[in-house]
């Protein structure tokens, strides 16, 4: 299994935070009282780490952030074959959450063919090079971007039991997603832009003139 992440080499911090300073970012914008360590056994400590793997994965999985893109040769585990429909399985990297590009074609355009099932991908094609969203847990890496919207979908998670504002959940999650919109601007001037070649009876192009 060979992977690598970003563009080269071991990306840098983006902006040193830790979980405990990300954290009360979300409390304040709630009001409430902020933690002084991530571990605590307090109940706002609790309740934060109860609603953070949720929150981040989902936030991760909405778009394809830079910071958290990762490119994989997968390996055929042959105790895995399907049965039927697909000739090979490929193991996922434990860390995957959402595929960006299977074999240079882009994922969700119909030209990637491929299913995932379980912690396995599914294809007929016989090598499989893997771009997709990871579960970056470092808050360090990630970019402040995210983490501004991420502070807010949290504080979205949290405000049913830590604040008795009326409509500040849903201020909060209306919030965060601007954040990640307005972030999908840098984001997309980040990337090197991929060609996408027309192939007859592409997917993609009978989607885009409305042909079924």
């Amino acid at each position: 299994l060979k992977t690598s992440r970003g563009g080269s080499g071991n990306a840098p911090a983006l902006f040193c935070m830790t979980q405990t300073e990300l954290a009360n970012i979300a409390l304040g914008l709630l009001g409430a009282e902020s933690i002084t360590d991530f571990t605590e056994r307090t109940p706002a400590a609790e309740k934060v780490r109860r609603h953070w793997p949720l929150v981040r994965d989902t936030l991760l999985r909405s778009k394809a952030w830079n910071f958290a893109t990762k490119r994989v040769s997968l390996s055929e585990d042959v105790d895995a074959t399907p049965i039927f429909d697909w000739t090979y399985a490929y193991a996922l990297p434990g860390d995957y959450l959402k595929a960006i590009e299977f074999n240079a074609k882009q994922a969700g355009t119909g030209e990637a063919e491929f299913e995932i099932a379980g912690r396995f991908l599914l294809a007929d094609d016989d090598a499989a090079e893997l771009k997709y969203t990871c579960r970056l847990e470092t808050v360090s890496e990630w970019d402040p971007s995210f983490q501004d919207a991420f502070a807010h979908a949290l504080a979205a998670a949290l405000a049913p039991g830590l604040s008795t504002a009326s409509g500040l959940g849903m201020a909060m999650r209306q919030r965060a997603e601007e954040i990640a919109v307005q972030a999908a601007g840098p984001n997309s001037v980040e990337t090197r832009p991929r060609a996408v070649l027309a192939q007859t009876g592409s997917g993609w192009l009978k989607a885009r003139n409305g042909i079924e």
